[in-house]
């Protein structure tokens, strides 16, 4: 048991009790008697006399029920309290987690279910109940008040209550915590909560960031463990991290994780679209996946998808054994059953398409189902086209004859002093894609954000400006790719299995610029992708010629896809192309300079004007909900844009596709970069159990009581 307040208490009694006794002897009255002497009986009466107050107090009942009230009240004013081990210190950060996954919902809520942040942040307020509260008289650091910070976080993450030890405030902060359609992840609020660390002072200065013993921060984090960046965020050493585990590890979900569509290079018209889906049940599974383009049904079919497998890692500890000092906790690892469909159509035009998720025959969601978020995903569809595609090149004959094997609607070469001069001269046509055969334009002519002219380009053998955010320096020697990423529009179907590098230059790429290797080998980066809202390009940064790679059939479908990811402004797959989004990015495009009533439509209804930069530059964001948004404009309409009326539109498509998030198995061990944190159970979380409030209903009820006594004796 602990005590807030002692001092005020004791000071309270030290006047109250002894007040009360001398209103007590002030009260004693002694009635007049006539006797006939006193002689015989003075001695005798002597000392009872001197002790006759103190015998009446010890009779009075009244008086002791008195007592027993003030006792109450002082006991109260001290606000005494059985301490819970939810072990709050002076300071605190409450982080919780408003990811997709907290929308599951597999909570019990007595007869009823709610969802994972609904339950976090019952937990929170109850943590937040059990602060010490500020007391006027302090005589020790230990009566001071407890101090909260509460911090909200997704993919990213921000401050929503600084420290205060006002409970209401952090309440309402936490009740005001919605969830979002984004991933999770915990490195940028950890991040935060440290920068918000108290100060430490170390031989007279003052060090930000840093906190002694007596000071040191507490996080507690509410959960279910689906951060994929946990590894990577670390606290400091003198910090506790308690972890407050929500919901259930054997939740079913089924959920889509990968959407793209792409087009036949012998014939656009003929579309494909692939759907990954995965599931958690433990159990196999049917379900019907409805593709609709548009609002219009356009195909259906079943999928069988295999149960989910249930792995434990880590080393379980024995009883009396001693584990090793690298041991990590016991946890269940559950990896999700995959499946997927593909869809192949006739179609020309552009559209929505729209894939959900349905239980076998209806029109329901999959049985079960626990979370809704990825039951149905979006892309935009661009219609079937034939590419314009130019090459500048010294004379390269092998590379001309790769590219004018591609279907095109247009194929040029130029030399690079007559690409150079047209460039100047702005006279040069419109191309979908370019291709820069070991030459890139002068500085002065790369106007565009990530090192090169505004368009869509394929580098090879060469690298755009420094301003890109990619450094080319030496040669290394050969190289051999390594790994890359088979999801990206410019890599798909392509294996690089097979070829060598023959001299490989060193590739660095600055953080934090438009610049992302997609294809590394064993050297670094060996292919590179720009991006930014004027700019495209792919970089193959090496002589193709010195390498034996043109030898090999992956040259050729590397040369088709890249052209076609670059040359197509809505490349169907999440990641590429502007019109594909996810919850927590920001919508960043260009429409048509002159454009005017800007506006844009988010999922449900709501309309916000935009202000389109000079250029024509577009920003929203970041977005919260997956779905369709809509950029309407008065004005010109752009090749892929609808056009209605005096009116322009363009859609966008929000999809969660995240297969870790999607795994909506909760953990009830969360790995840190330089500490494993082991959930606490539902019945270890126990807040201070205050004692005042039960104290001062008792003093009521022996009021209630002396009351009742006391009518007795008058009126009896």
């Amino acid at each position: 048991m602990t005590w807030l307040s002692p001092l005020l208490a004791g000071i309270a009694a030290a006047i109250a009790i002894p007040t009360l006794l001398i209103l007590y002897f002030l009260k004693l009255r002694r009635r007049d008697l006539e006797v006939s002497t006193t002689l015989l009986w003075k001695k005798a009466i002597e000392d009872l006399q001197a002790n006759a107050p103190f015998q009446k107090l010890r009779r009075n009942l009244l008086l002791f029920l008195q007592l027993l009230i003030l006792a109450a009240a002082l006991l109260a004013i001290g606000q005494p309290q059985i301490k819970g081990n939810i072990n709050a210190g002076q300071k605190f950060v409450i982080l919780i987690d408003r990811s997709a996954s907290m929308q599951s919902v597999d909570e019990v809520d007595g007869k009823q279910m709610r969802s994972r942040l609904d339950a976090a942040k019952e937990q929170a307020r109850a943590l937040v109940d059990s602060m010490r509260e500020p007391t006027k008289l302090k005589i020790s650091a230990d009566e001071s008040s407890d101090e909260a910070m509460l911090i909200a976080f997704d993919s990213t993450a921000e401050v929503r209550q600084q420290f205060t030890s006002d409970k209401a405030s952090l309440r309402a902060a936490i009740d005001a915590i919605e969830t979002t359609d984004g991933p999770g992840l915990l490195t940028e609020a950890v991040q935060l909560a440290r920068a918000h660390a108290p100060k430490r002072i170390i031989e007279g200065k003052t060090v930000e960031g840093l906190s002694d013993e007596a000071s040191a921060v507490t996080l507690h984090l509410w959960t279910d463990g689906r951060l994929s960046d946990a590894e990577r965020a670390g606290v400091s050493p003198q910090d506790e991290v308690v972890l407050h585990k929500v919901g259930s590890n054997e939740s079913p979900n089924l959920g889509v994780v990968t959407l793209r569509s792409e087009r036949s290079f012998e014939d656009a018209g003929k579309l494909t679209i692939f759907v990954g889906i995965e599931s958690t049940d433990r159990t196999p599974r049917t379900v019907d996946a409805e593709l609709t383009i548009n609002g219009q049904p356009a195909a259906i079919k079943s999928i069988q998808i295999p149960a989910a497998t249930v792995s434990r890692t880590g080393e379980e500890k024995k009883e009396g054994a001693e584990g090793s000092a690298d041991a990590r906790p016991v946890t269940e690892v559950v990896k999700s059953g995959s499946g997927g469909v593909v869809f192949q159509l006739d179609r020309y035009e552009g559209g929505l398409a729209t894939v959900k998720l349905r239980t076998p025959g209806t029109d329901s969601a999959p049985t079960g189902d626990v979370f809704s978020v990825d039951d149905q995903a979006s892309i935009v569809l661009a219609p079937a086209k034939k590419l314009r595609l130019a090459m500048v090149s010294g004379g390269n004959l092998f590379l001309r004859t790769a590219l004018e094997g591609i279907p095109t609607a247009k194929f040029d070469s130029y030399a690079t002093a007559d690409f150079e001069s047209k460039l100047r001269a702005r006279t040069l046509p419109e191309y979908d894609c370019i291709v820069l055969d070991g030459y890139v334009p002068p500085a002065e002519l790369c106007t565009g954000s990530a090192g090169l002219p505004p368009g869509r380009w394929l580098l090879l053998g060469t690298a755009p400006q420094p301003s890109s955010g990619m450094i080319v320096g030496l040669p290394q020697g050969p190289a051999k790719f390594i790994e890359w990423k088979k999801d990206h529009p410019a890599l798909r179907q392509v294996n690089l299995d097979e070829p060598t590098i023959g001299d490989l230059p060193l590739v660095t790429i600055t953080p934090g610029s438009s610049s992302v290797a997609i294809a590394n080998t064993d050297k670094g980066p060996g292919i590179v992708f720009v991006g930014s809202i004027d700019t495209r390009a792919v970089v193959v940064p090496f002589d193709v010629s010195k390498s034996d790679w043109p030898f090999n059939l992956s040259w050729v479908i590397f040369l088709a896809s890249s052209t076609r990811a670059l040359g197509d402004d809505a490349a169907g797959s999440a990641g590429s192309g502007s019109q594909a989004l996810q919850p927590n990015n920001i919508l960043s495009d260009r429409i048509p300079q002159g454009a005017t009533d800007a506006r844009i439509r988010i999922p449900g209804g709501d309309i916000s004007p935009l202000a389109p930069a000079p250029d024509g530059a577009v920003v929203f964001g970041p977005i919260r909900q997956q779905g369709v948004y809509e950029i309407s404009w008065s004005g010109q309409a752009g090749p892929l844009d609808r056009q209605e009326g005096g009116t322009a539109k363009r859609l966008y498509a929000a999809n969660l596709l995240d297969e870790y998030e999607s795994n909506i198995t909760s953990s009830n061990v969360l790995n840190l970069r330089d500490r494993d944190v082991t959930a606490r159970s539902e019945n270890q979380i126990t807040a201070d159990r205050k004692l005042w409030p039960w104290l001062l209903l008792a003093a009521l009820a022996i009021v209630v009581f002396e009351w009742f006594i006391y009518n007795r004796k008058v009126y009896v």
